[in-house]
């Protein structure tokens, strides 16, 4: 269907008012089944905590779930909010997750905490203030380490490059876009969250792009 332009979908498991969670849940099995019969290129979940319109609060048992669930589309997270985990226990996660995924699972990283309020902010980060551009860097790095050549990729072994997840940034500015372009990774751009800001990081992150293991060259946006 979708052979020139990929399309793909993010899932926040929207909770209907007066419905339980786990029909939210459920209903996200069904979507991402038909949005793999009709030829969309991937399906995330995102991470939010705090807020009873939204049941997508634990990517990775998401994930895992739609990959027992799927075929061929590629799924993953959209994202997981980094400040909120240990590398290690991502790196876990998402490697016990790819070595059963079939090499077609995404882990996108992201830097807020996905809360609703600063209250729920605070139990994630148990207190701490938000990281620091270099902090950030620093835990994303560290990630990425466990699924280079030598790393344990998380299940205490190496995993074959090919049931490694592929690791994404979301990036709503352009110094999420420095990072991602510096990295050489896929980068998924959080139009809704500063949509004035998508422009420039893009520039950016195509200006800066250095080649790497995941990629080249920064991937082609076409043009509507």
């Amino acid at each position: 269907m979708f052979h020139d332009v990929p399309v793909s979908v993010l899932d926040t498991a929207l909770v209907l008012s007066g419905r339980p969670a786990s029909e939210a849940l459920s209903h996200t099995v069904t979507v991402a089944r038909q949005a793999e019969a009709l030829g969309f290129r991937r399906y995330w979940v995102a991470e939010h905590h705090g807020s009873p319109a939204f049941a997508s609060v634990a990517p990775a048992a998401l994930v895992a779930w739609l990959a027992a669930e799927t075929e061929s589309i590629r799924v993953g997270s959209g994202g997981v909010m980094l400040p909120n985990h240990l590398p290690l226990i991502v790196a876990e996660q998402f490697g016990s997750i790819g070595a059963l995924g079939g090499g077609r699972i995404d882990l996108g990283i992201g830097k807020g905490t996905g809360a609703a309020n600063t209250t729920v902010a605070g139990i994630l980060r148990r207190g701490a203030p938000a990281p620091s551009d270099e902090a950030y860097a620093g835990d994303v790095r560290q990630l990425l380490g466990y699924f280079t050549p030598g790393g344990s990729s998380g299940v205490g072994a190496p995993l074959p490059e090919s049931y490694r997840p592929q690791v994404w940034l979301l990036a709503s500015g352009e110094s999420s876009a420095r990072l991602v372009a510096e990295l050489g990774l896929p980068m998924a751009v959080a139009h809704h969250i500063r949509p004035g800001s998508s422009q420039s990081a893009l520039e950016v992150y195509r200006r800066q792009f250095k080649p790497s293991r995941s990629l080249a060259a920064p991937p082609l946006v076409r043009g509507r």
